[in-house]
């Protein structure tokens, strides 16, 4: 069952890194314009959406499901950042950074702390069970992926 084990984590993860690819996009994305900023948080929001099914989908490992619900929570938490804090902040930096006041621009900073909040909170308890499954199928992980 190790093998299968550790297709399941790998395939659990690389679900979760499509999500984490298209944030580094949006993240990446507030110096361009409106259409291109918006356009990468629909493409964030409709990859966390399908990275949620695929979660969804898989099912659980024989009679283990721990980890598969983490990664649901986990994926859930993201979703709520983006339609939240992500969606404030690309409200705040489609305008010309010359419309931006000094209120927003601190808005922003506040949102953008919490969405790491959450985040960091999120990611570790999914590692931290990530870890016991790693553990109960006797296998190590590095990188997020299983060796």
């Amino acid at each position: 069952m190790p093998s299968d084990a550790v297709k399941y984590n790998d395939s659990l993860i690389a679900i979760q890194d499509k999500v984490g690819e298209r944030d580094d996009v949006f993240q990446n994305s507030h110096d361009s314009t409106p259409e291109y900023i918006q356009a990468c948080y629909n493409d964030l929001l409709g990859q966390v959406n399908t990275s949620l099914t695929q979660t969804e989908k898989m099912g659980p490992l024989g009679d283990y499901d721990d980890f598969r619900k983490a990664c649901l929570e986990f994926l859930g938490t993201y979703k709520g950042v983006i339609e939240t804090e992500y969606k404030g902040i690309m409200d705040i930096v489609i305008k010309p950074d010359s419309l931006i006041t000094v209120e927003e621009d601190s808005v922003n900073m506040e949102l953008y702390d919490r969405a790491i909040d959450k985040m960091d909170a999120a990611i570790s308890k999914m590692v931290s069970v990530q870890e016991e499954f790693a553990r109960k199928f006797n296998f190590q992980i590095l990188n997020s992926e299983a060796e």
